[in-house]
């Protein structure tokens, strides 16, 4: 799964908490995916990146990003390395394995 509300990670946590107070309902996938890419690109321009060219190699250079779906690193190519949060059922409640 791309996204775990109910993740005990810290960054998702403080996301979740921060959805929550913010907006009064759940954040779902496309809100946590959005939260992470101007994570990422805020990142990238606080490096003082310049032309379009300068945040694309920055951001290609993202290793080990800790964000509201996981962790990150971006690829030579421009793709994601996500590590995806794996889940089962115990006792009637959907819990993180990973």
């Amino acid at each position: 799964m791309a996204f775990f509300a109910g993740s005990s990670d810290a960054a998702v946590q403080s996301f979740v908490q921060s959805y929550r107070t913010m907006f009064k309902t759940e954040p779902d996938l496309m809100a946590a995916q959005s939260y992470d890419a101007m994570l990422m690109l805020l990142r990238v321009l606080k490096q003082r990146a310049q032309t379009r060219e300068e945040v694309r190699e920055k951001l290609r250079g993202l290793h080990d990003f800790r964000g509201a779906t996981g962790r990150a690193t971006v690829l030579p190519n421009g793709d994601l390395d996500k590590r995806l949060f794996v889940l089962t059922v115990r006792r009637g409640q959907i819990v993180q394995l990973n």
